[in-house]
């Protein structure tokens, strides 16, 4: 069931419920390892550094999505424009591995696993923007 919150100096908002936030959470955990082992499996490469901005990114991407989870599981006094923020922070990292990845989905199964968690991440992020926004 929603929850409506109903902080002093912001709009009400109505939070997800909690089933939709662990669901959530386990998508961007999803994501967050494919984004790593993508960012990993750059290492067995033969030139690493050629593409060591590619591995920041991923792993940029990583640290946002585990924030993430954090912010919306934590679920005490929450903040509607910090988890917007949050949310619109983690679009903005899964757009950037997503383009990244998807370049070289068709010759790396990493990437290709990224590629498509990035997807599934975006999806989520966006429906509970939508959430939190009706």
């Amino acid at each position: 069931m929603n929850q409506t919150i109903d902080i002093p100096g912001h709009t009400a908002f109505v939070l997800p419920d909690r089933d939709a936030l662990v669901s959530a959470a386990a998508v961007l955990q999803q994501c967050e390892e494919a984004v790593t082992g993508c960012a990993s499996a750059v290492f067995d490469e033969p030139e690493p550094i050629e593409l060591l901005s590619e591995v920041c990114r991923d792993m940029d991407c990583a640290d946002v999505l585990a924030v993430t989870r954090r912010v919306l599981t934590r679920r005490s006094d929450p903040d509607p424009e910090l988890l917007r923020a949050q949310l619109a922070a983690c679009l903005v990292a899964l757009r950037l591995s997503h383009e990244l990845c998807s370049s070289h989905a068709e010759d790396y199964p990493q990437a290709r696993t990224c590629s498509n968690a990035t997807v599934r991440g975006i999806e989520t992020c966006r429906r509970l923007l939508g959430e939190l926004s009706s």
